[in-house]
């Protein structure tokens, strides 16, 4: 009896089958994630004995017919170069957990057992690989529920958020329109930024003249008190971005909006770089039980590890996004590759980016460096009245942006090199094979000036390996310039 299904044997994931020439890859599948389509290959189990990857056996007396995916091949190697580095010695665990306990856990929790190992239960043998997706989740980016229905992380396609702020000029329904900007552009999600001005600035800050082209009032308080919405008005906000469908959310500019927005019901929390290094703020915030998304503008990467350690101990689901805290923002200051140090540093949560730059280039190179969240902000007009309008993506801008995000998730595909379905046309067409140099009659031992490397027909042996021919025999004769095929040569 055969263990057999169309299905990988980790994930589950289902596929069609069909061989493609000349590849031992089983089959291609097609996932189709919010209009977007990413493919896997599906390898037989046995076929991956061959480069060193073997799971449990089956039950005695039963063929082995399971597959694995292209991605979970991926992270069973990464699995196990973890663990043939921890039996190295335990120095590399013990740098681990001083620069960070909690990845220090997670290394202890993979060492013992192997998860690449048959486990035992209750005494008894176990067959597969029950604890192998249990490792991989804790050795992959971890992926969670932002929103009712929206998945960040891992594979998920990269969460966009449309930053009004403050760009509403004070007017609910300029407040609206932005909101249905967001939503026409594809974006997920409509974000404000909610202050109880009290609470926030102390009276000396509110009272302080303010006569910069961008005031609305005489003094700060003044200006601020222009542009700020009532609760009233935020639950009229909310209530129009959930009839046209898109995620309403807000930074809590301070920890009495924080409970206001609680109490409002939104999604997930946003954390301004302003308040990154409020610890009390951030570990009052976390206690709410809501996700959490965390600029990093104005901070360090000590800064940074203090947040991570309080959110983790509260239980907290979160990521982090890179940001510089200028507007506008010059390209030598965005530093994209803090995102790559992120994700090195805290591998457990996903990473994203909030941008203050001109246009779109910088953001899409973002979500090409891997951020599973990238924040914008929009506006009507550049050239309105306010600080953040010049940095800021107008709606023709907004929608170029999530495009070509899109495009390059497509792009991105995954991490096993081989070649692919779509390539077939031009390897039947131009591929190359190993030809005879001269006539080679049968029963010839083969040596290299017998072989040459042309595009012909019909398809012979591939290139790669013309040095395997050497010192073999052929089996029949061969004319000059002919295809030499399997069945060709014997040992």
């Amino acid at each position: 009896m055969a263990v057999s299904s169309n299905r990988c044997c980790n994930c589950n994931t289902k596929f069609t089958k069909h061989r493609l020439k000349g590849s031992k890859t089983t089959s291609y599948n097609r996932l189709s994630v919010n209009s977007h389509i990413f493919r896997r290959t599906f390898t037989p189990i046995i076929a991956l004995r061959d480069v060193g990857i073997e799971l449990a056996p089956t039950r005695p007396g039963q063929k082995d017919e399971r597959y694995l995916c292209s991605d979970c091949v991926v992270k069973i190697r990464e699995i196990s170069d973890s663990q043939r580095k921890f039996d190295e010695g335990r120095e590399g665990l013990e740098a681990a957990s001083k620069k960070n306990s909690y990845l220090g856990r997670k290394l202890k929790r993979l060492h013992s057992p192997s998860p690449l190992k048959t486990q035992k239960r209750g005494g008894k043998q176990a067959h597969g690989a029950p604890s192998l997706a249990k490792a991989i989740r804790e050795t992959m980016p971890l992926e969670f529920e932002l929103a009712p229905g929206r998945m960040i992380g891992g594979d998920h396609p990269c969460y966009i958020i449309a930053e009004i702020g403050q760009n509403h000029q004070g007017e609910i329904q300029i407040a609206k329109d932005l909101i249905k900007v967001a939503k026409d552009a594809g974006a997920d999600c409509a974000k404000f930024q909610k202050s109880e001005l009290s609470y926030k600035f102390n009276k000396a800050a509110l009272a302080r003249p303010y006569t910069s082209k961008n005031s609305w009032g005489k003094t700060y308080g003044e200006h601020k008190e222009f542009l700020e919405f009532s609760h009233d008005q935020y639950k009229e906000l909310q209530d129009y971005a959930n009839q046209i469908g898109i995620h309403f959310t807000a930074s809590g500019m301070d920890e009495k909006a924080v409970d206001f927005l609680h109490d409002l019901g939104v999604p997930f929390f946003k954390v301004g770089s302003g308040d990154t290094n409020n610890l009390p703020y951030i570990s009052r915030t976390a206690e709410k039980g809501r996700p959490m998304i965390v600029s990093s503008g104005m901070q360090s990467m000590e800064t940074m590890r203090k947040v991570y350690k309080i959110l983790k101990d509260k239980g907290a689901t979160f990521c982090f996004l890179q940001c510089t805290s200028a507007y506008p923002l010059e390209a030598e200051d965005v530093h994209l590759r803090c995102i790559e140090a992120y994700r090195k540093e805290f591998p457990d949560i996903p990473i994203g980016y909030s941008g203050h730059e001109s246009g779109a280039t910088i953001t899409v190179g973002a979500v090409a460096l891997g951020a599973k969240v990238v924040e914008r902000h929009i506006t009507m007009d550049k050239s309105w009245k306010g600080s953040d309008h010049e940095a800021s993506l107008e709606p023709d801008e907004l929608k170029d942006l999530v495009r070509q995000i899109r495009l390059v998730e497509r792009a991105l595909g995954g991490t096993v090199k081989e070649m692919r379905e779509c390539e077939l046309p031009t390897f039947n067409k131009l591929g190359k094979s190993i030809v005879a140099a001269r006539d080679i009659p049968s029963g010839s031992v083969i040596t290299a000036d017998m072989l040459g490397v042309k595009v012909a027909e019909p398809k012979g042996l591939q290139p790669e390996n013309i040095a395997d021919l050497i010192g073999k025999r052929t089996t029949r004769a061969i004319d000059y310039d002919d295809s030499i095929r399997k069945g060709d040569v014997t040992e």
